[in-house]
């Protein structure tokens, strides 16, 4: 059994929500909102990855992961 001190997951859930600030729409490289190019720039991953994991989910969820694409689209800010 493994014992996480609370204090550290806090701090990580922290950043995590502090480096959300830097994620953004991609326009230029995107085909719709470019919401799947954002993601990709803030993640590094290579976006046509992002984009079959996003087909291959909202398949497989039975749309919920198109319904959050579609609202990222709309409240994500553009890439300036």
């Amino acid at each position: 059994m493994v014992i996480i001190p609370i204090s550290s997951v806090l701090t990580t859930n922290l950043r995590l929500v502090i480096n959300m600030s830097n994620l953004c729409k991609n326009k230029e490289d995107g085909m719709f909102f470019g919401v799947c190019a954002g993601i990709s720039d803030y993640t590094g991953i290579d976006v046509t990855i992002i984009r079959l994991l996003t087909l291959f989910g909202a398949i497989a969820t039975g749309s919920i992961i198109f319904w959050i694409y579609l609202l990222l689209g709309i409240l994500l800010p553009k890439k300036s």
